[in-house]
């Protein structure tokens, strides 16, 4: 096994994490958009990616 540098606790949660990631149902995913759905809170993306400088890795096409 590896060596990982994590403690024992961060192990037993990472463990519970993907156990539980493990029975979450995929079948239908990723789900298809609802038509005519509207999201509040649009807008904040650009500015995330401004703000963070995603630029410098990622490009929008």
């Amino acid at each position: 096994m590896p060596v990982l540098g994590i403690t024992d606790d961060e192990a037993d949660t990472l463990i519970a994490f993907l156990e539980w990631t493990s029975k979450v149902d995929t079948n239908v995913w990723p789900p298809k958009p609802v038509p005519g759905l509207k999201v509040s809170g649009g807008g904040t993306g650009d500015v995330a990616y401004e703000k963070n400088n995603c630029s410098s890795c990622h490009i929008i096409n």
